[in-house]
Formats: structure tokens, C-alpha cells, sequence
């Protein structure tokens, strides 16, 4: 069973990096049947403390620069995001929330205005972890995107807020963002048939064009994940450093399995061919949950064509995605395992 660990708020991140015991406090009393499930989830917990040492290591390797504004909430989380990017932690994304945009009564009224408070903490917060990256060499590595579970209805209601509404806008920051404004000012005159504002772009579309544009993952692989074809927009510059050019070098390549898909108890392994122009190459073998399950080429091969085999061997059906990388190139396709 895969395992993994998350970190709620700054002061489990503290605890974390300290060696604290996180697992709940004193072992549960076991003489009755909920004590023995509760030593149970207790021994759980602790097993994943195996996962905090690689956090506490990137956590205790550097300190941040003194340039975060304080009482912010937001930006004490996102100091712990780039402490553990400077470092060497290699998780490709994170993950942080700012709540209270909720605001169905006083969104804007009286002494301070909660709306635009909480844009006002976003900016200065998101301001501070740039300028921490700069400190640290590494934010050309690094693109923050908001995003939102609803929107805010256009028209005021009886309380002096807006409810939930069906439209937001998305904020894409970094050094290799291509800046500007996408789409039109949403025009308040022209609202669906609940008064909410209509959208110019499908959310799936933006998270098309972070998966292909930003991760470098393949058309096929990403109409896979989003259940369909999206229409990309030109949100970056180029590639991140260590993702892999947009360019594909003369001698790379990737093709489908074959056969595909393949069943392990009829044709027991399935073949992969790749070109590469020489040099350190790997392919891997990931679920559709992005945990690696199989290590199939990592080290120096020759400039040509391969082909590696492939055995699911107890590996579940379903869909699997193997990805080749070499130092100038990422390519991923997907195959399918029956049993």
C-alpha cells in the first residue's frame, strides 16, 4: 500500500522537522476492542514517520531569508514551501489553501474589507516567496497557480456579500509565465439564467496546458487524465529547468508498446522500443495515481534503437504510464495491463 504524509499548517511542519512525535501522544489502552483500533491507527501513523526524514533533512539544510510579511498566514505556509524547494526536496508540486473567501455577509464593508484583504495578504505573501526563491537561485524553477472550488456571484445579496457563483479568475505567476491577461472582462450584462458570471475557458483547459506545457506531458497522456482533448493556452515561455525541452533532439524517440493492451497471462510482457542520441537515459514505469512501480532503463546507453520488455508480474489492470527522459528530452505514453 502506497504511503504518504501531509503537512496541515506550520506548526506540524515545525514538529516535523524537530524529530517530534507526531503519532497522537501516549499509546491508546488496549484492553478494549477501540483501544486495539486505536493502537492500530497510532502504529500507522508512526510507520509514516519513516516519510518525514527526507522533508526534515531539505527542512534543516537551509533557512529562509528574512523577507516574509508576519501575521500572514499564507505566507508562512509558503515558506515552508520554499524552504524545502532550496532544500533539494524533489516533490513536483504543493499544495497550500488560504480560507475565507466565503463571504456570503460583509465582503467588503466596514474598516477592513475581507475580499480585498485577503487579495491584499495573496499578493504580499506570493511577493515574499519569489523573492525568497531569488535568495535562494531558484525561482525560474518554480510557476504558482491559484485555483478555486467556486466563484462569486456578480449581484450583491441582502446581507452585503455574494454567494457562490460559477465563474473565478485564475492567477499564474513566475519568471517563465507569459504574462498578461486571458480573455475578456467578463461582461456583467450578459449572465446565465442563476445571474452567475459565464466562463471564457474551461478550467480543464488550464490544467491541459500546466500538464503539457509546464510537466511536459504528452497530448495522449493528458486527454487520458482530463478525460478528453482541451484546447491549450500559450501560458508559459518555455520549459522549467530540469522538466525537459520543448524541442525534441534528432535521435529521440518514443513509440506504443507492443501489443497494447496486453494481458499478463497471455503474452506475460509487453515491448517498448525508444531512440535516443546517447547519453543517460531513463524509463519508468508510473500507475495513473503517478507512483513509480518499475525502473526499466537508468544509466549511459548508446546512441540508436532499444527495445525493453516489460512484465506487469503482479501489477493490477489498468492503466499505466512509462516515461523516457534523457538529458535534453521528455517523452510519456500510456499503455493498458489486462489480467
Amino acid at each position: 500500500m502506497g504511503m504518504s504524509m501531509a503537512i496541515y499548517d506550520p506548526d506540524t511542519f515545525y514538529r516535523i522537522i524537530s524529530g517530534t512525535d507526531i503519532s497522537g501522544g501516549d499509546p491508546p489502552d488496549t484492553s478494549t476492542p477501540a483501544g486495539l483500533e486505536l493502537e492500530y491507527i497510532r502504529n500507522i501513523a508512526l510507520e509514516a514517520n519513516q516519510y518525514a526524514r527526507p522533508v526534515r533533512d531539505a527542512a534543516n539544510s537551509v533557512s529562509n531569508n528574512d523577507v516574509y510579511p508576519t501575521g500572514n498566514d499564507v505566507a508562512e505556509r509558503l515558506k515552508i514551501v520554499a524552504r524545502l524547494i532550496a532544500g533539494g526536496l524533489e516533490t513536483p508540486i504543493y499544495v497550500i489553501s488560504q480560507r475565507g473567501y466565503d463571504t456570503h455577509a460583509q465582503q467588503d464593508s466596514g474598516n477592513t474589507p475581507r475580499h480585498g484583504g485577503l487579495l491584499g495578504g495573496m499578493s504580499s505573501a506570493i511577493a515574499a516567496f519569489f523573492d525568497d526563491l531569488k535568495l535562494f537561485g531558484q525561482e525560474n524553477r518554480v510557476m504558482l497557480m491559484t485555483m478555486s472550488e467556486f466563484g462569486r456571484r456578480a449581484e450583491a445579496n441582502g446581507t452585503a456579500g455574494t454567494d457562490h457563483g460559477t465563474a473565478a479568475p485564475m492567477f499564474f505567476v513566475g519568471p517563465e509565465v507569459n504574462g498578461g491577461v486571458y480573455g475578456d472582462n467578463p461582461a456583467l450584462d450578459n449572465l446565465d439564467r442563476y445571474g452567475d458570471l459565464k466562463h471564457e475557458y474551461d478550467f480543464k483547459q488550464t490544467y491541459a496546458s500546466v500538464l503539457q506545457q509546464w510537466f511536459g506531458v504528452m497530448p495522449s497522456t493528458s486527454s487520458l487524465i482530463l478525460k478528453g482533448d482541451w484546447e491549450t493556452l500559450p501560458l508559459f515561455t518555455q520549459a522549467p529547468v530540469g522538466v525537459g525541452s520543448s524541442g525534441v533532439p534528432n535521435g529521440f524517440a518514443l513509440e506504443q508498446n507492443f501489443p497494447n493492451p496486453f494481458s499478463a497471462s497471455t503474452h506475460g510482457a509487453t515491448t517498448i522500443r525508444f531512440s535516443t542520441p546517447g547519453g543517460p537515459t531513463r524509463l519508468h514505469v508510473y500507475n495513473i495515481q503517478g507512483k513509480l512501480v518499475k525502473t526499466l532503463v537508468d544509466g549511459q546507453m548508446s546512441a540508436g534503437t532499444h527495445d525493453v520488455r516489460f512484465a506487469p508480474a503482479s501489477l493490477p489492470s489498468g492503466t499505466y504510464l512509462y516515461r523516457l527522459e534523457s538529458a535534453r528530452a521528455v517523452e510519456t505514453r500510456s499503455m493498458v495491463v489486462m489480467k
